[in-house]
């Protein structure tokens, strides 16, 4: 509202185009400001998921007990359940 009005809305549009101008300009400032915050929410999230995983970082479980190879893979499956 305050876009399509002139200083505090002490001035509005009366005719029937000067209306129509101003509820066009009203839709096109919330559509922008709805694309922008979900631009920059969408780089924020994709940039998380695209963390790589660095080669050293990556643990051997060759010589690990079933036990413990079982409790890793329940521990990443409820990581994995938090994070969707």
């Amino acid at each position: 509202m305050t876009v399509t009005t002139v200083g505090y809305g002490d001035i509005s549009p009366s005719t029937g185009i000067g209306r129509w101008i101003a509820a066009i300009l009203m839709l096109v400032g919330i559509g922008f400001i709805g694309m922008l915050t979900g631009t920059i929410t969408t780089f924020f999230l994709r940039d998380k998921k695209k963390a790589k995983i660095n080669p050293s970082q990556i643990i051997d479980l060759s010589d690990c007990s079933k036990e413990a190879y079982k409790a890793i893979l329940d521990y990443a499956e409820y990581i994995k359940s938090k994070t969707n």
